[in-house]
């Protein structure tokens, strides 16, 4: 397994918490890609392009990943983006068979449970 870098998540923004009055406060520290997306576009444009071929070539081949979002992005110290973390794809043709995705991630109608017709249950 080749190492590929660090997560987007872990690049863009660092989250610490603590308690402050019994009360849990989060605060959040930006990190330098993120600073380096605020001063230049080049970085952003780089990932959305390396996202969308990504996209493209999962689609041509009739694939959805299901699962996207910054922790299945990596980053490495050239900034290169790399999509990972398959286990949730499906083909086109067998949706939602075993696939287990992110809830903060997944679109709405992918979480409503259709439902139970009782008169087939027996």
């Amino acid at each position: 397994m080749k190492l590929g870098g660090t997560n987007l998540g872990k690049c863009l923004f660092e989250i610490k918490g603590e308690f402050c009055r019994s009360e849990r406060v989060y605060r959040v520290n930006h990190l330098e890609l993120i600073n380096s997306l605020e001063m230049t576009i080049e970085p952003l444009q780089e990932l959305l392009r390396t996202v969308i071929s990504a996209i493209d070539v999962l689609s041509s081949n009739r694939i959805v990943h299901s699962d996207i979002k910054p922790d299945n992005i990596l980053v490495d110290n050239k900034n290169n983006f790399q999509l990972i973390d398959f286990g949730s794809a499906f083909r086109f043709d067998a949706p939602n068979i075993g696939t287990i995705n992110t809830p903060e991630y997944s679109p709405p109608e992918a979480l409503v449970q259709p439902p139970i017709d009782i008169s087939e249950v027996s």
